[in-house]
């Protein structure tokens, strides 16, 4: 297994993986939550989330929700 190194200038605080595997989430701390594909760890989508840092993400299991903190 190759380890996929994640480096954001908004920093990491939390990251989550989709119930399929496909996807990851990371909360970082500008108050959003990018959504990344799991192979190449690209951006797929940025959510403005909160005022403050995300430090918790995770996927329901259904993998179309995300809940934050």
């Amino acid at each position: 297994v190759d380890p996929l190194v994640v480096e954001d200038a908004d920093g990491v605080h939390g990251l989550a993986h989709s119930p399929d595997g496909a996807r990851f989430a990371t909360g970082c701390g500008t108050g959003t939550i990018k959504l990344r594909d799991s192979a190449s760890g690209a951006v797929l989508h940025t959510f403005p989330a909160h005022a403050d840092a995300v430090v918790c993400v995770a996927f329901h299991p259904d993998g179309r929700h995300l809940a934050s903190a």
